[in-house]
């Protein structure tokens, strides 16, 4: 029997585009002589739907895209298991639908619904109460739905009830550390159970969620297939007497950390971009390491024609930095445009001179420049239908080192969830290594002066971050521990061996700061704790500023 995996890239709700990219790889199996085709959870609604999925019309246009699809096998001797969400008896069920011989066979429904992270599938979805087989011919399977592999019980169950194989079909977001958690969860399986895996999950992104594949086939805590990612495929499998093998030469993944990262960057700026109709981003491009990061990611995406950098120097712009700018830019190849912000500075404070009397310059004339930026840099966007990209990344986020309604102006914010610290390494990676299907396949992009140079917003005269902030190293550090670890301050400071007060400050910040993240645009997911989505907390929360 021949088995396909269908490693697809999935449209958050628009069932049709993904009926048709269904219909497109069951055919292309279907010539291969493949017996049946699996594709990933919910593979013909999207994930995640959130409420979308509460409406009847929507849930109705899946329905008839099921009869489809069914319709569709109509005169072959093979089968297809689609995920979608589907109302039953006036339930809602994530479930996974097997069709074949022209019809709709048996539905399966998911028994774990994860609640935690990104995750609130309790909200929306009902849980199944029992477990049947999956019977094609010689095939006697037993079917998981993402979370259901990160439980025993279930493939237990299965085995028990007489499974020769089991198979996760899944989407399963990207994070790091993820793929080796994955893998380990299915190795626990296997062993538990000692039948093979077939483990399918989705590639794409949608809204800041990214997906990377990674499907996969597990026997005897061996790899029959090596995890696939970021990449739309077909993998195809034999399965023969109670075993599996490949049809596939031996493929060795050996993806880097950074590569992980960047791939990610690029697949969730990519595909925010062409699923929401657009093509061309604007940016304002300072000559520093952020902004000119996000740059060059820009133009591996979209292309360096499709990209338009504005510098808007003002009274305290170096011409260093700007030089800086310069260089990027006649390196990448994109759009680039000047316009001086003093004029329009100046004119503002002479408007609110008998406002402010002899009020001390302190940041508000600070903030006044980058909400000037962020008015030209969005009506540029708005003019030319372009979508405006903010360049903060987590750590300035996290501290509200960001000016709302200024530098945070945009419709994305690619490097939202990336650390200062590692944005520096991830630059240096991708100044010596090109990207796979970049389109602007360039070396050494952003030169040493931009890396090593002091961050600096530059809004005063002198100005320097580590004026306001620890350096970057000590200040992510701390970050790290309080966010992602989720310490107590006297937790971070042992761990660390950094003073209490210090961290009790940063902590202050973090607190004080999440009006800003509650307001700014979404990002891209890369750590377990992305701002705005896993780490949630009330703008007038105060607990955590009195405890010792």
């Amino acid at each position: 029997m021949k088995i396909a995996i269908a490693q697809i890239n999935c449209l958050v709700g628009n069932i049709e585009k993904n009926y048709l990219s269904i219909i497109q790889y069951y055919l292309e199996a279907t010539k291969r002589n493949c017996d049946l085709v699996i594709f990933p959870e919910l593979s013909l609604s999207g994930y995640l739907l959130q409420d979308a999925v509460l409406h009847s019309e929507f849930l109705r246009e899946i329905d008839e895209a099921l009869l489809r699809i069914a319709n569709s096998t109509k005169g072959y001797k093979n089968y297809i298991i689609v995920g979608a969400p589907v109302l039953r008896a006036g339930k809602i069920h994530n479930a996974a639908i097997l069709m074949g011989e022209g019809k709709v066979c048996k539905e399966f429904y998911k028994k774990h619904l994860p609640n935690y992270g990104v995750f609130d599938e309790k909200r929306f979805f009902h849980s199944r109460i029992s477990t049947e087989l999956l019977r094609i011919g010689e095939l006697d399977a037993g079917i998981l739905i993402c979370e259901d592999l990160w439980h025993d019980d279930v493939a237990l169950d299965l085995k028990n009830q007489g499974a020769k194989i089991l198979i996760g079909i899944n989407s399963s977001p990207f994070d790091l550390g993820k793929q080796d958690m994955r893998l380990n969860v299915i190795q626990n399986i296997t062993n538990k159970t000692l039948l093979p895996v077939i483990y399918v999950n989705r590639i794409g992104a949608d809204d800041y969620l990214v997906f990377d594949g990674g499907s996969c086939v597990v026997e005897k805590n061996s790899f029959i297939v090596q995890p696939r990612y970021w990449e739309e495929n077909l993998i195809e499998i034999e399965y023969k007497n109670g075993s599996l093998s490949a049809f596939i030469e031996p493929y060795e993944n050996k993806i880097s950390e950074n590569e992980h990262i960047y791939n990610a960057l690029m697949r969730g700026l990519g595909d925010f971009f062409s699923k929401n109709g657009f093509d061309r981003a604007v940016l304002g491009l300072s000559g520093g390491i952020d902004s000119s990061f996000v740059a060059v990611l820009a133009a591996d995406v979209l292309g360096p024609e499709n990209v338009h950098c504005l510098a808007m120097p003002s009274m305290f712009s170096s011409k260093a930095s700007f030089a800086d700018a310069e260089d990027l830019v006649t390196k990448i190849g994109c759009n680039f445009n000047t316009i001086e912000i003093n004029g329009v500075y100046q004119q503002i404070l002479a408007n609110l001179q008998n406002l402010w009397g002899d009020l001390p310059f302190d940041v508000t004339e600070e903030n006044l420049q980058a909400r000037i930026r962020g008015l030209l840099l969005m009506a540029t966007a708005n003019k030319t239908k372009a979508l405006p990209l903010a360049t903060s990344n987590k750590s300035e986020f996290a501290v509200g080192y960001a000016t709302l309604y200024g530098d945070m102006c945009g419709a994305l914010a690619p490097i939202s969830d990336i650390y200062k610290t590692k944005l520096y390494e991830l630059t240096k990676w991708r100044n010596i290594l090109i990207p796979k299907d970049s389109k602007n396949p360039k070396l050494n992009l952003i030169n040493n002066n931009i890396i090593e140079k002091a961050p600096s917003a530059e809004l005063k005269e002198n100005q320097k971050d580590t004026d306001s902030l620890p350096p970057y190293d000590i200040l992510d550090t701390i970050l790290y521990g309080l966010i992602e670890s989720n310490l107590s301050t006297i937790e971070a400071a042992n761990e660390y061996n950094l003073p209490l007060d210090l961290v009790k400050k940063i902590e202050s910040m973090v607190i004080n700061s999440e009006f800003k993240r509650k307001q700014a645009p979404p990002g891209i997911k890369i750590s377990t704790k992305a701002p705005g989505i896993e780490r949630r907390f009330p703008i007038a929360f105060k607990g955590l500023r009195h405890r010792q």
